[in-house]
């Protein structure tokens, strides 16, 4: 008798336990923090308008009309170089997946540590409530922010070391829940690719099968 009624008592705390295990689990995956975040790929690209937008940006960089989405780092309203190959733009993307079953959220996301590369980033511009993830569902939503940089003084390799050492700072706004942030580090990203061409690259957004 009193062997079952302690087997009673340990099933019971057992089952307690369980319940406060998934209450918990609940809890962090559905108010703390919803929000999967991963790297993608990087596209490092020179292409014939970089050089054009830096030569616009200067202009409005001197009379202080950058975009709000736009951040000067190492630009001082004078280019480092005349060739326009020396420039490159850099689109860090990154996957963001919702597992709420009642807030949808939109997204922002901004370079954090531009500071540690101010030497060759001279704007980068941040992702701005562009996109939308849906409730509960095994598919991401894919993101990006941008980086012009100068890469006149730099290989493909010290490119690739310079894009593994960026963390990007996502920041999920929710209408019940709030905001939430989160930060990507892009030092395992492996899939880093470098295009010379005249035509903007194709980079993917929205809904991806991941």
């Amino acid at each position: 008798m009193k062997s079952k009624k302690r087997y009673l008592i340990l099933a019971g705390g057992l089952f307690i336990a369980v319940l406060l295990a998934a209450f918990a689990v609940a809890i962090f995956s559905q108010v703390i923090f919803p929000i999967a975040t991963a790297p993608v790929d990087v596209q490092c690209t020179n292409w014939d308008a970089t050089y054009t937008y830096l030569e616009k940006a200067a202009e409005r960089y001197d009379t202080e009309e950058l975009y709000d989405y736009e951040h000067a780092c190492s630009f001082k309203g004078k280019l480092p170089s005349d060739n326009p190959w020396d420039y490159m733009d850099i689109y860090c993307s990154f996957s963001v997946k919702n597992s709420s079953f009642a807030e949808r959220y939109s997204i922002d996301a901004t370079l954090k540590n531009a500071e540690n590369y101010a030497d060759h980033i001279l704007f980068f511009s941040d992702a701005r409530a562009a996109y939308t993830t849906p409730l509960f569902s095994r598919q991401a939503v894919q993101a990006y922010i941008v980086l012009t940089v100068y890469s006149g003084d730099l290989s493909e390799e010290q490119l690739s070391e310079l894009v593994n050492g960026l963390t990007v700072t996502v920041k999920a706004n929710g209408h019940y829940f709030g905001a939430r942030s989160k930060d990507v580090s892009f030092k395992k990203c492996e899939n880093i690719e470098f295009h010379k061409t005249g035509i903007k690259p194709s980079v993917q957004t929205g809904e991806t099968g991941e």
